[in-house]
């Protein structure tokens, strides 16, 4: 492995790889360094002066995003290209890039080195048994394929339903893995508890990396359901819905509703299988079905009176009975024990009934106090929300600012269309409304219609001069447009201003916008701010004790810094990096061709395809390179020659998720739906 660029402090750079193809390179990769704290001085101070190793400070940031890199193997094709960064890691300042794949010789195919291809594969998970008795042992099992690159993985099961005291429970990683096939093992043994809280549990796999809540993302994961029974009926019961879970885990609700009404005709006092009758009637729109299979819920569930109540009623309010939903919560609410907290579910079913009466106070009463319980889910959020600002709209139907809300709630649902006719609606009855003006451009341009947006920039920057969110929106629309002269004055113009001059947007537009005025030298200083900004504040590591009189670190702080804030940010440092190299070396093909691929993915596609081909004139042309300048083609719209050369690279690289993705929205863009939804098929299944 060699890498051609000046990463390394001087001469070749060595690598190794394991079985999986995963390479370890070393190289300069960012910076170290090491200073006083002056905190830690004041905090520790008399103490510390006992230890002064302890007030220093050490940062390690890692700037290196992609490597560029030559593989050649006998009886295979050499691959030569820029190697993304997976997962680059300030603590232990190593960088481990995706895998590079090598095509035989005789082969059609490229070799290539596919971006965002699964590091973690999933082989297996299981629950055993998957009906089980109460006070009856049940084990979990997960088994994956993962990188040997340092990380530390912990996996695990979460369920929302109330089966065991705890709703996440993490599995034990076995030593060693399999020797045969290399997979590791994470296993865990429950015993049900002897009086279980529920019947049944869905429980969803999940894999973090390095430390909590750094989920990896597993895809095509299903849930997994564990059942407890007590009698020959219910195993039954439990057995049939067993089938009719895979049914609705493959999206098949029609065919799992009649399995699960199958089911309920064995054991018809048990809860679980009206619960999912109910959800399944909502969702394939019949709401008097799913009143009745709530309502022999309440009947059947009397230890979780509040919870069933709250489903009961919600199958009410697509009925449209919202009087009674009202009248059976109210009498819940009641008789409840005030000493206890009330469920969250039933809190939140209060809110939406007395959204639908369009009484709005007491709607965000309850919700609060839903709130205060714990988090609630986004969709549950998001839903709530557009229902109460389509409350608030029938409630005042002129009110400019109650359209406004109800546009801003179908934004954040991604509804952009629908957002947009709202602003024009808010627009109508308030023209000067210089926000709704700019949220409607966001909506267009959300749309994919960014010149139908351009207007309304326009017009609010005209009705609202000094308002700098709006002058830095109409800059980032001239510049994705093209106009790069008037999209440089107005970067200009919010760069001057000190409440924005240490904006990421601003510093990242205006860089761009001079370096397509050939201000080269200030294009570098911007972008080097840029970056700077864009990095994310690091994670801080250290032992600190508290002596009494303030803090004492028994070692240096640690701050490691190994990503970015903003994506674009990654971009911006190739692009200063293929600079600065040009400017040391002019002759450079890598560096031409490093910063030319920089600036065709950040818009500057004119500029970004001479360096492009001229890098290729001069002997470097990456296998990635065909996707390159077809991506210039596109943003230059000349579609015809990006849909040939597109075509041609799917064909010798068909792992190419982003070609893919490209012609797929070309297709839709000529009408052509069914190869646009060929391609994209072809796309997710590399994501699966």
């Amino acid at each position: 492995v060699e890498h051609a660029g000046q990463f390394a402090t001087s001469g070749r750079t060595t690598g190794s790889t394991d079985a999986e193809g995963r390479y370890q390179v070393s190289a300069l990769i960012g910076r170290k360094s090491s200073k006083l704290d002056l905190m830690s001085l004041v905090e520790g101070f008399p103490i510390g002066l006992i230890m002064p190793w302890g007030l220093f400070k050490h940062t390690r940031i890692v700037d290196l995003r992609q490597s560029a890199m030559r593989v050649e193997r006998a009886g295979y094709k050499p691959f030569v290209g820029l190697v993304a960064a997976q997962v680059p890691s300030a603590r232990r300042y190593t960088l481990h890039n995706v895998d590079v794949l090598l095509a035989p010789v005789e082969s059609p195919l490229l070799s290539a080195a596919p971006p965002e291809r699964p590091r973690e594969r999933l082989l297996a998970y299981s629950v055993e048994p998957a009906i089980a008795a109460p006070g009856e042992k049940v084990t979990f099992t997960a088994r994956f394929r993962l990188p040997q690159d340092g990380a530390r993985y912990t996996a695990g099961f979460y369920t929302p339903n109330a089966l065991f005291k705890f709703d996440d429970f993490t599995l034990k990683r076995a030593r060693h893995p399999d020797p045969e096939t290399g997979a590791i093992t994470f296993q865990r043994v429950l015993e049900i508890p002897k009086r279980p809280r529920g019947e049944w549990a869905a429980l969803r796999l999940w894999l973090d990396r390095d430390e909590k809540y750094n989920e990896v993302e597993l895809p095509g994961v299903k849930d997994v359901l564990l059942q407890v029974a007590r009698t020959p009926e219910e195993r039954e019961a439990a057995t049939q819905a067993q089938a009719a879970f895979a049914l609705e885990t493959q999206d098949r609700p029609a065919e799992a509703l009649a399995r699960y009404q199958e089911a309920v005709a064995t054991a018809p006092k048990r809860p679980s299988l009206w619960a999912r009758i109910g959800y399944l009637s909502l969702q394939l729109n019949r709401p008097r079905d799913s009143v009745a299979a709530f309502e022999k819920l309440v009947a059947t569930d009397p230890e979780h009176h509040e919870v069933a109540t709250s489903h009961f009623a919600t199958a009410l309010l697509a009925a449209g009975e919202t009087q009674r939903a009202l009248d059976i919560l109210t009498a819940v609410e009641e008789k409840a024990d005030k000493r206890k907290r009330l469920p969250r579910e039933f809190l939140l079913a209060l809110a939406r009934t007395h959204l639908a009466r369009n009484d709005l106070t007491r709607a965000d009463q309850y919700y609060a106090r839903a709130v205060k319980i714990g988090r609630v889910p986004g969709e549950v959020a998001q839903r709530f929300h557009l229902e109460r600002a389509r409350a608030a709209v029938k409630a005042n139907p002129e009110d400019p600012d109650a359209r406004l809300g109800l546009a801003r709630a179908l934004f954040d649902m991604q509804r952009y269309e629908e957002a947009a006719t709202e602003h024009h609606q808010a627009l109508r009855r308030d023209p000067g409304n210089v926000w709704a003006h700019l949220d409607l451009a966001q909506c267009l341009t959300a749309a994919g219609r960014d010149r139908d947006a351009l207007p309304h920039y326009q017009q609010a920057a005209q009705l609202a001069p000094e308002n700098l969110e709006a002058q830095l929106a109409l800059a980032d629309c001239l510049r994705r447009q093209g106009h790069f002269p008037e999209a440089l004055a107005a970067y200009r113009q919010v760069a001057a201003a000190p409440a924005r001059r240490y904006d990421f947007r601003v510093q990242h537009g205006l860089g761009l916008m001079l370096l397509a005025a050939g201000e080269t030298d200030a294009a570098m200083e911007a972008l080097g701010r840029a970056i700077n900004l864009a990095r994310e504040k690091g994670q801080l590591t250290g032992t600190q004790v508290y002596t009494g009189l303030g803090m004492l670190s028994i070692a240096p702080k640690r701050v490691a810094i190994d990503r970015f804030e903003q994506p674009e940010a990654a971009l911006d440092y190739a692009l200063l990096h293929g600079l600065r190299q040009l400017k040391r070396t002019p002759e450079s093909p890598v560096a031409e061709y490093l910063a030319g691929a920089a600036m065709v993915e950040l818009g500057l596609a004119d500029n970004g395809l001479t360096l492009v081909r001229r890098a290729a004139a001069r002997g470097f042309a990456p296998n990635d390179a065909r996707y390159v300048v077809a991506l210039a083609h596109l943003r230059l719209e000349q579609r015809s020659e990006a849909r040939r050369l597109l075509e041609e690279l799917v064909r010798v690289e068909p792992e190419h998720r982003r070609a893919l993705e490209a012609l797929a929205r070309l297709a839709f863009e000529a009408g052509d739906t069914a190869r646009g939804q060929a391609y994209l098929l072809r796309a997710r299944r590399l994501e699966l």
